[in-house]
C-alpha cells in the first residue's frame, strides 16, 4: 500500500546523520585502534616515521610522508565514510589498495578533542565533531614540504558523551600505546625498499620518550620458492629497553579467479593475479617465543584475533568494523581462502625449514591450545595444523631418506615407555633426536596416533613373528608390532640380550611369565630356539660336566639376566634324567637327549633311586640291536 500515489523510486526521501554517530565511533576505539590508524595512514603516504606528542594542552601528530593530495583533502570534507554525500552532492572516492579505505582513521580523535586540524602543503583544514568541516582547505605557509601534521586540543569539559581529556586519562593512553606498538608496526618494516616504517616516538610533557626503532632484512632459507625476513626492532624508554626479533615467512600464492577483483592493501601485491602472505614467529633467544600467542595481522596487528598456537598470520584478510578480528571465514569466502593457504604455507615450512631449524620447538609452536582468553575467530587455522600433524607425514624420524630426515605419520610412531624399550625396531619408526626425549612432545605426538612401546608391546615383539595368535599377551593402549624378518633377528645374540636388558628393567605379569615359558624363541647354547620352559640354567662350574645336550641349555650369556635366570630351570642331574625319561615317553626328546640320557645311564651302570630306576625302566632310553630306542624292561639279554 502506497498512500502517496507516488512511484516507490520517487518519493521524497532525506538522508541524515544523527550528531551522537561521532560520538559513538570516536568512545567505540581504543587507544590501541587510534595508533592503528594513524600509522596505516603514514605507512599509507609512505612515511618512515611517525611522532606522537602528548603536550600540555594538545596532542600532536607528525609524519614525513607524502603530503597530503587533492584527494585526500576531499575525503577530509566529510566527517566519515566515503561514497555518495546527498546534501554536497559529491562522491568520496576511498582510497584504493591502502591499509587505510573507509575514511574512518583520524575521527578517532575525537575522543581527545572536540576540533582535529591537519595541515600538510601549505594547506590547512579543521573538523569539529559538532560543527563540520572546513573546505577547501586554507592556506597554511608554514606547512610547506613533505609530511602531516595533526593537532587535537585537549577537551576540557563534556560534550555530550564525550569526555574531558584529563591527565590520568591521557597517562593511561601513552601506556596502552607503548604496549600495543610491537603489534602495530613490526610488519611495516621491509628490507630494502623505501616504503618502510622504521621508527615511532612517544612523547609527553613530564615523562621520558618512548621511541621504537625496527629494521629489516633478507636471509636465507632451506625452503624453496619461500621469502624469509628477519625484523628486529628495540624499543626504548628510560631504564626500559624491549627488544623484539621475528621471522616471517612469505609465499607467493595465486588469487583463485572469482576473487581476482577483489581490492586489498598494495603491501601484500605481487602480481595482477597473485599475492603475498606469510606467517611468522616471535623469537626468544633464537627459539619461538612462548609467551607470544600467535596473532593475525593485515598487516597491523589485530588485538582479538589469535590463531590458537604461536604462530602468527599476515595476509590481507576482511577486517571487522573497528579492526580488532577478522570477519569470520564462515561469513567472508576471501578470509576462508586465506587461511587454507597459510595452514598449507605452515606446513610445508615444518618439513622444510622449521624442524631444522628449530627441533622440538617447531612442534610446540604448533600445537593448538588455550594459550590466552583472546577471541579466536582464525582458530580454524590451528585446528587445521593439528589435523596435518594428525594424518599426514610431518614427524621427523630416525630414519633417513637421501641423507636427510625422514618424516613419517604420527600413526606409525613408537614412544618407548623407558630407555630400554628403545631401539627394537626400524630407525623410522621413532621419533628423531631431542624428540624423543621431550615428554611434551611425546603427548603431543600421541595424541596424533603414536602409540606406546611397553611391556605388553615387548613381550609381543620377543615372542611371535607376524602372527601372534597364541599368545596370551595382548598389547593394551600400547603398539602391536612385530619384527618382520623375526627368525633370523630373534637368533643373532645382541637381539637377545638386548631383549634380555629390557626385560630384566619390566614387571612381568604372569600372562608375560606364561608367553615367555611357552614362546620358542629362546637362545640355547647350540644357537638353537626352544621355550624357555624347555631350557636348564647350567652353572658355569658344571658346564664341562653336564650330560645336557647344547640344545637343552639357556645360552651362558643369557644366563646373566635376571628375568631368564628367574624362568628356567635350575639345573639338577635327578630332575634332568626324570625330566628327559619323562619327554622320551611322550615322543618330544630328541635322538641327542635320548644318548645324553644313555650315557649317564651307563656311567652310573643303573645306580638309580627306586623311582627314577622305575621311570627309567619304562622309557625308551637304550638302543636295541637294531637301533631303535626301547625301554630297558623290554630288552633280552643274550
Amino acid at each position: 500500500m502506497n498512500p502517496t500515489g507516488l512511484s516507490m523510486e520517487n518519493l521524497p526521501y532525506q538522508f541524515h546523520v544523527a550528531e551522537s554517530v561521532v560520538p559513538q565511533f570516536a568512545l567505540s576505539n581504543t587507544p590501541t585502534a587510534i595508533l592503528r590508524e594513524l600509522v596505516q595512514n603514514e605507512y599509507d603516504a609512505e612515511g618512515d616515521e611517525l611522532g606522537v606528542t602528548f603536550e600540555s594542552d594538545q596532542m600532536v601528530i607528525t609524519g614525513n610522508g607524502n603530503p597530503i593530495d587533492d584527494a585526500g583533502w576531499k575525503r577530509l570534507q566529510v566527517i566519515l565514510g566515503t561514497g555518495w554525500v546527498p546534501n554536497l552532492d559529491t562522491y568520496i572516492e576511498a582510497k584504493k589498495s591502502s591499509l587505510g579505505s573507509k575514511n574512518f582513521g583520524l575521527r578517532s580523535l575525537f575522543a581527545v578533542g572536540d576540533q582535529i586540524r591537519v595541515y600538510s602543503a601549505g594547506k590547512w583544514s579543521s573538523l569539529h565533531w559538532q560543527r563540520g568541516t572546513v573546505y577547501p582547505p586554507m592556506e597554511a605557509r608554514d606547512s610547506l614540504g613533505r609530511g602531516v601534521r595533526i593537532e587535537v586540543p585537549y577537551r576540557h569539559s563534556t560534550a555530550g558523551a564525550l569526555e574531558p581529556f584529563t591527565l590520568k586519562r591521557r597517562d593511561a593512553w601513552i601506556q596502552e600505546i607503548g604496549e600495543s606498538l610491537v603489534e602495530t608496526l613490526i610488519k611495516l618494516a621491509h628490507p630494502g625498499q623505501s616504503r618502510s616504517l622504521r621508527r615511532a616516538v612517544l612523547r609527553a610533557d613530564g615523562l621520558p620518550d618512548v621511541s621504537w626503532n625496527q629494521r629489516a632484512k633478507e636471509i636465507e632459507t632451506p625452503a624453496r620458492g619461500i621469502r624469509l625476513i628477519r625484523r628486529q626492532a628495540l624499543q626504548e624508554s628510560t631504564g626500559n629497553p624491549k627488544s623484539v626479533v621475528e621471522l616471517e615467512y612469505q609465499a607467493r600464492v595465486p588469487i583463485p579467479e572469482w576473487h581476482r577483483e577483489k581490492d586489498y592493501p598494495s603491501y601484500f601485491k605481487s602480481s595482477r593475479n597473485s599475492l603475498w602472505v606469510g606467517v611468522s614467529l616471535r623469537l626468544y633467544r633464537g627459539r619461538p617465543d612462548v609467551s607470544s600467542p600467535g596473532l593475525v595481522y593485515y598487516p597491523l596487528g589485530a588485538p582479538l584475533a589469535r590463531t590458537g598456537n604461536l604462530v602468527s598470520l599476515n595476509a590481507p584478510f576482511e577486517m571487522d568494523t573497528n579492526r580488532v578480528n577478522i570477519v569470520s571465514p564462515s561469513s567472508s569466502s576471501w578470509n576462508e581462502w586465506l587461511i587454507q593457504e597459510l595452514v598449507d604455507l605452515t606446513v610445508r615450512l615444518l618439513t622444510a625449514d622449521w624442524y631444522e631449524r628449530f627441533g622440538a620447538d617447531a612442534y610446540l609452536a604448533l600445537e593448538a591450545g588455550e594459550r590466552d582468553s583472546g577471541n579466536r575467530l582464525a582458530e580454524g587455522y590451528a585446528s587445521a595444523v593439528v589435523d596435518y600433524l594428525r594424518n599426514e607425514k610431518a614427524w621427523a624420524s630416525r630414519g633417513r631418506s637421501r641423507g636427510k630426515v625422514a618424516f613419517v605419520a604420527a600413526d606409525t610412531l613408537a614412544l618407548p615407555d623407558k630407555m630400554e624399550f628403545d631401539g627394537f625396531l626400524e630407525p623410522d619408526v621413532y621419533l628423531d633426536g631431542n624428540l624423543a626425549t621431550n615428554d611434551e612432545i611425546a603427548r603431543m605426538s600421541s595424541m596424533c596416533g603414536a602409540e606406546r612401546f611397553g611391556p605388553d608391546s615387548l613381550i609381543r615383539l620377543r615372542c611371535a613373528g607376524k602372527d601372534a595368535s597364541r599368545l596370551r599377551t595382548r598389547p593394551h593402549d600400547q603398539g602391536d608390532w612385530y619384527l618382520p624378518d623375526f627368525d633370523r633377528v630373534i637368533r643373532q645374540i645382541p637381539t637377545q640380550i638386548k631383549f634380555a636388558q629390557a626385560l630384566d628393567r619390566t614387571r612381568l605379569s604372569n600372562v608375560h611369565r606364561t608367553d615367555l615359558l611357552n614362546s620358542p624363541t629362546t637362545l640355547t647354547a647350540d644357537g638353537s630356539l626352544r621355550a624357555l620352559s624347555e631350557l636348564y640354567l647350567v652353572p658355569p662350574d658344571a658346564w664341562e660336566a653336564c650330560p645336557l645336550p647344547l640344545s637343552q641349555r639357556l645360552h651362558p650369556k643369557l644366563a646373566e639376566f635376571r628375568s631368564l635366570r628367574g624362568l628356567a630351570t635350575k639345573y639338577d642331574m635327578t630332575n634332568w634324567i626324570r625330566s628327559t625319561a619323562r619327554r622320551t615317553q611322550d615322543g618330544q626328546a630328541t635322538d641327542e637327549e635320548r644318548r645324553a640320557l644313555m650315557r649317564v645311564i651307563l656311567a652310573r651302570r643303573g645306580n638309580f633311586d627306586a623311582g627314577t630306576l622305575s621311570l627309567l625302566r619304562r622309557s625308551p632310553v637304550l638302543p636295541d640291536h637294531r637301533g631303535h630306542w626301547v625301554e630297558p624292561r623290554k630288552i633280552t639279554l643274550r
